[in-house]
């Protein structure tokens, strides 16, 4: 009996959801992480461990300071969050307006919130398991990266990018019925966005906009001087990072008409108006008009169809001096489509809100880059699935 036992195959284990579950697990702490970053547990533990319920108390009460500063205010430096009575909190407030610490204080509007330690225990264990907060003796606290950029006022932060987040995600929720009706069914129509829609999206795009100022800089020193063009600029986010990063160089942002008002404020906000022009210009339809040491294009061919992008391009490069660069900034497939995996997922999130745009392959860029006369083409893969594809005029 035994030696056929031992002769006998075993049975097959049985096929298991394994990944299936594992991807739909993966939803939950994203959720988690926006939740967090939209009510910001991070801020109030920027300086030490709290207690749920240490936690809760501070997030009760919540000042808003709505202005018209520049948008490292907005993005979370001028969301002061502070524990005590309403009004401490208005005479911190008056103070501050007083000694013009924020200059341009249009309104100081203070509101209550319910926030209950049992509503947010879980969201602080799940923030925990996540690995982005800390637990010891009941005390949370920022990990070093939630710290860095999850904080408002650190040089770095990334919080403010939660109503974008929150956007897109909604957005992607449509792809079934995007696909059944041929047509995005979250579509973004920048030409006919209202001004508050624009706003709030392009401020968000906006918050990676330093990190992108920053590796342009190193890697191909753009701060350094000349005449930079931002081509589809949205709010001029990158050309004000770049002024700020090389006070000799100077800025042109390009944008379509219903988009450039939101530009010329900011710029203006951030008190850059001598070194940053801003312009209408539809590039699909024609370059506009100067002559730049270096073209950017950041987050904007992906927006356009492959005819659209290819004018873009060539548009662009007929704008460069001689020598001068052109820079594509944006979400890259490798040739196979299957990678990097964040650029395979963000064109499920695009054909719902674009019309023709996707995130197109190195193969593409480089074929648009050398049918616009460039030369030395290159491709610089980044985090997150962005990359940098650049090439030279001669």
């Amino acid at each position: 009996m035994s030696e056929q036992s031992d002769t006998m195959p075993w049975p097959e284990q049985p096929l298991r959801p394994t990944r299936f579950k594992r991807h739909l697990g993966y939803v939950y702490p994203a959720l988690a992480l926006l939740a967090g970053m939209q009510i910001d547990v991070f801020t109030p533990r920027a300086d030490g461990p709290l207690t749920v319920a240490q936690l809760a108390a501070q997030l009760r009460t919540l000042v808003d300071i709505i202005s018209s500063t520049p948008r490292v205010f907005l993005s979370g430096r001028c969301k002061a969050r502070f524990a005590g009575n309403s009004g401490a909190i208005a005479k911190k407030c008056n103070a501050a307006a007083a000694t013009q610490e924020q200059p341009n204080v249009e309104i100081i509007l203070t509101r209550v919130l319910d926030v209950q330690a049992r509503k947010l225990r879980p969201l602080m264990y799940a923030r925990v398991a996540a690995g982005m907060a800390t637990l010891a003796d009941e005390c949370f606290a920022n990990t070093d990266e939630s710290n860095a950029f999850l904080a408002a006022g650190r040089p770095r932060y990334l919080g403010g990018t939660h109503g974008t987040y929150a956007d897109l995600w909604s957005a992607t929720l449509h792809t079934a019925a995007s696909i059944r009706r041929g047509q995005p069914q979250a579509r973004h129509d920048f030409s006919r966005m209202s001004y508050p829609e624009l706003k709030a999206f392009m401020l968000g795009l906006d918050a990676g906009a330093t990190a992108t100022a920053r590796r342009l800089h190193k890697d191909f020193h753009l701060a350094a001087g000349g005449h930079v063009l931002d081509a589809g600029g949205g709010a001029g986010g990158l050309a004000i990072a770049l002024c700020g990063l090389g006070p000799s160089v100077r800025a042109t942002v390009a944008e379509l008409a219903n988009v450039a008002p939101l530009a010329r404020n900011c710029v203006q906000e951030a008190g850059l108006a001598e070194h940053i022009e801003v312009i209408e210009c539809d590039f699909v339809a024609a370059p506009p008009p100067g002559r730049y040491s270096a073209v950017i294009m950041r987050a904007l061919l992906q927006v356009m169809s492959s005819a659209d992008a290819q004018a873009t391009v060539r548009h662009g490069a007929a704008d460069l001096q001689s020598g001068g660069g052109l820079y594509v900034v944006g979400r890259g497939l490798d040739d196979t489509r299957l990678s990097p995996l964040e650029a395979v997922a963000a064109n499920v999130m695009f054909l719902n809100i674009y019309a023709d745009g996707q995130a197109y392959t190195e193969g593409e860029y480089r074929s648009w880059l050398h049918d616009a006369g460039l030369v030395d083409i290159q491709r610089q893969e980044l985090a997150g699935g962005y990359s940098i594809i650049h090439g030279r005029r001669t």
